[in-house]
């Protein structure tokens, strides 16, 4: 109850809390880097926090008052999606794409290694490998995959589909 004291509200205290995680963000690209490395790092320093603070990441989506460095990696990655060539419009659509992807997995149980490998082995138990051959070929594959490993192909297929897109494709 101490800690109540100095803060005007819950709201408020949690939002102290979520400033301290967000002081971990390391936005700046190397100098010269493609807008490709810009939004990849931007994921990657995004996933950082989820690594260093699974049970605190989820408190950056709570209710709560606003802490000044939530702003920072919306510019960055604003700013490199620009910096792609797209418009407005387009820069936005593709910045809230990227984040409520992998917003998505990275607040899911999936995102942890253990559900992964778990599920391909038991399915390899239960299937008909005359009947489910590609499941069977994939399974030892993908029971090897971690979270992070998936995280991590996902986040390049979407700079890649946004590849794509500034190319005109």
């Amino acid at each position: 109850m101490a800690l109540y004291g100095y803060f005007a509200s819950k709201a408020e205290l949690l939002g102290a809390v979520a400033e301290r995680i967000l002081s971990e963000l390391e936005l700046q690209p190397a100098p010269g880097a493609s807008w490709q490395d810009r939004v990849r790092h931007v994921i990657a320093s995004w996933a950082g926090l989820r690594d260093r603070h699974p049970g605190g990441f989820q408190l950056l989506y709570a209710q709560r008052s606003w802490a000044r460095r939530e702003f920072e990696p919306i510019e960055e990655l604003l700013d490199a999606l620009r910096a792609a060539g797209l418009p407005p419009e387009r820069s936005i659509l593709a910045y809230h794409t990227l984040v409520w992807m992998l917003d998505g997995i990275l607040l899911s149980r999936g995102y942890r290694d253990d559900p992964v490998s778990g599920v391909w082995r038991r399915g390899v138990e239960l299937v008909d490998p005359a009947a489910y051959p590609r499941y069977v070929e994939a399974a030892p594959y993908a029971a090897s995959l971690s979270g992070r490993a998936i995280f991590d192909y996902g986040a390049d297929l979407l700079v890649r589909g946004l590849e794509s897109l500034v190319a005109g494709d």
